[in-house]
């Protein structure tokens, strides 16, 4: 792929539908390039109607670009490559997990006739009952390992005080965590900055965009914030 030129409106998608025929559409277009047939059997409404923002990214085959430069982005140049660094726990497997300690407690000889159960609250909380402290203790530690066998990492979970309940037995609130909080991306922002690497770390809303031009400083990144066991879960994800 020699350019990439961005046609902004009906006046350059005519211009470029009249006089250059063999360009295809990128993967920007969110379709597989090797299924895509040539511009020129599309009408131009096409391009306006159904790739929104009202542009279409277009690639060329063998010719170079037809438009003034500001019009052309040359794919040549060197570009930043990135991931994101995001804490999204996988709420399926959370389900399983909760299913599966339920199995277990109900099969179990020293649970017989108990009131122990686990149940969701919302997406983000959980909410374990039992008779006394000792039981509850042990429905937990029986959903923690359901969870680590399903490799959903346990930091993702603040427990709630113990309380008691008004029909008598004790509970306890399990708050499901999701996103980094700010004051946590901060720090990870500190961290990174730290290292003297040549990257970038942009925090976007519950979530942190790091970019650079070696791959190698990424990867590097990737194993300090590792290294650093930070009190959260973090997954790093959309590496491009």
């Amino acid at each position: 792929i020699k350019n990439t030129i961005v046609a902004f409106n009906p006046v350059v998608l005519e211009y470029f539908g009249t006089h250059y025929q063999k360009y295809i559409l990128t993967k920007s277009s969110g379709l597989p390039v090797d299924h895509l047939p040539e511009l020129s059997i599309f009408p131009h409404s096409y391009f306006l109607t159904h790739f929104l923002p009202p542009y279409a990214l277009i690639t060329s085959l063998a010719l170079p670009c037809p438009f003034p430069p500001f019009l052309c982005y040359n794919s040549t140049m060197a570009q930043d490559n990135s991931f994101d660094i995001v804490s999204k726990p996988n709420l399926s497997e959370i389900d399983n997990a909760i299913v599966m300690a339920l199995k277990e407690i109900n099969g179990r000889f020293d649970f017989k006739g108990s009131i122990s159960n686990i149940e969701k609250e919302g997406t983000d909380k959980l909410k374990v009952v039992s008779e006394d402290e000792f039981k509850l203790k042990n429905v937990i530690n029986i959903m923690n390992e359901k969870l680590a066998k399903r490799q959903v990492p346990l930091k993702f979970f603040e427990y709630g005080k113990l309380e008691t309940s008004l029909g008598g037995g004790v509970k306890q609130l399990i708050t499901i965590k999701q996103g980094i909080p700010q004051e946590q991306a901060k720090e990870i922002n500190k961290l990174i900055k730290a290292s003297g690497l040549k990257v970038q770390s942009q925090i976007q809303g519950d979530q942190i965009r790091v970019s650079g031009k070696k791959l190698d400083d990424l990867q590097a990144v990737m194993a300090k914030i590792k290294a650093a066991n930070l009190p959260i879960a973090l997954q790093f994800v959309n590496y491009r």
